[in-house]
């Protein structure tokens, strides 16, 4: 999921694990009808519906794939090299749920990619791979253990990735491009509320406060120290190095 909102020239780029499904209702509200919103199946548990407000839901799910589509087309048309793509790819940008960032470059355009403030969030990653793995193995009849899970992201094949649904954990692809941020702000998800207020305050939008919790209930409460012996800690310590310096996460 991406926003791409012309009327207050942001782009949000969603990444995982870090309430990004939260950040697409409190963003939607204030996107005009020309802004882009990427749709994910979020909007079926945003809470919305309990408000009996069904056409905030639509306007959050229902007009962001045209406004995705008709850019490209006109993009395309207008014969920018950044959309000189196969269709193949591009159909596979399209319907991708999570645009990371380098597609994202390509579906905006440079013009727009250059000039819009871009923001992410990202979270201490002991803590998003212990919420990573219950919200992969929610529908496992009989799912691996945690450690098995973890191991099989610092130091797994591909294939065994692919069996227990443990790819795709890293969120630097939203965020990098060959190594470099390119976003303006990477916010950390342990800051959530005031991390929303300031950028709001930034850009002059009022906001309520309110912060829909849309994927909650999954992930028992416990510390997500309790997760890992020392072997495991280790081997992760090892693999999210890159964090740890660069935004000074701490197990």
């Amino acid at each position: 999921m991406a926003i791409i909102s012309h009327k207050h020239k942001f782009i949000f780029l969603k990444t995982r694990k870090t309430a990004s499904g939260s950040m697409e209702v409190a963003l939607g509200k204030v996107c005009g009808p020309e802004d882009w919103l990427c749709p994910t199946g979020d909007g079926k548990d945003m809470g919305l519906g309990e408000q009996n407000n069904k056409k905030k839901i639509t306007q959050l799910n229902g007009r962001d794939l045209g406004n995705f589509c008709a850019s490209i087309f006109k993009n395309i048309k207008k014969g920018k090299p950044e959309f000189n793509q196969s269709w193949q790819k591009m159909f596979r940008i399209i319907k991708s749920s999570h645009y990371n960032a380098e597609n994202l470059r390509i579906v905006c355009g440079s013009e727009i990619w250059n000039s819009y403030y871009k923001f992410c969030f990202e979270r201490n990653p002991f803590d998003r791979l212990v919420s990573f793995y219950h919200w992969r193995t929610k529908k496992f009849e009989n799912p691996p253990s945690f450690k098995e899970f973890a191991l099989s992201i610092v130091q797994g094949s591909r294939k065994e990735q692919a069996r227990l649904k443990a790819s795709n954990f890293s969120n630097r692809p939203f965020y990098e491009i060959n190594g470099e941020i390119v976003v303006d702000r990477v916010c950390r998800f342990e800051n959530l509320q005031d991390e929303i207020a300031d950028f709001f305050s930034m850009k002059g939008i009022k906001w309520d406060g309110n912060l829909l919790h849309t994927k909650g209930g999954f992930r028992p409460k416990r510390n997500y120290r309790e997760y890992y012996d020392a072997e495991l800690k280790k081997k992760c310590e090892k693999a999210f190095k890159f964090e740890m310096e660069r935004f000074g996460y701490e197990f």
